[in-house]
């Protein structure tokens, strides 16, 4: 059994939130889906390059992560963005993948 304090978890998962952001606002997306679980990168590889010239502004329209809940095997977080001036809440969900390493399962 894993054990791993919960504030370096914590930590983990907001700097891969940043990493996958960061590359998704420099255009890197081959490096932003690196970050996803093979599943979450056959469902989101699509959107990203749709919406590949707009992510800059999508990323840096979010809220910062608002933690929800947190275990050894999935992290919860929440973030607000606001849409034709509507605030919108939208789910993040991180997953300990089968190898050990921690990736975006959902967002």
């Amino acid at each position: 059994m894993l054990v791993e304090d919960p504030v370096q978890r914590d930590a983990t998962l907001r700097d891969l939130w940043l990493n996958m952001n960061a590359a998704l606002s420099g255009g890197d997306t081959p490096a932003a889906l690196l970050f996803l679980t093979p599943s979450a990168r056959r469902r989101y590889a699509p959107v990203f390059d749709a919406l590949e010239p707009f992510l800059p502004g999508i990323v840096a329209s979010y809220s910062p992560l608002a933690t929800l809940s947190l275990s050894e095997s999935i992290g919860e977080y929440a973030l607000k963005r606001t849409i034709d001036g509507e605030d919108r809440l939208f789910l993040v969900y991180f997953l300990r993948d089968g190898d050990g390493v921690w990736r975006l399962g959902a967002m």
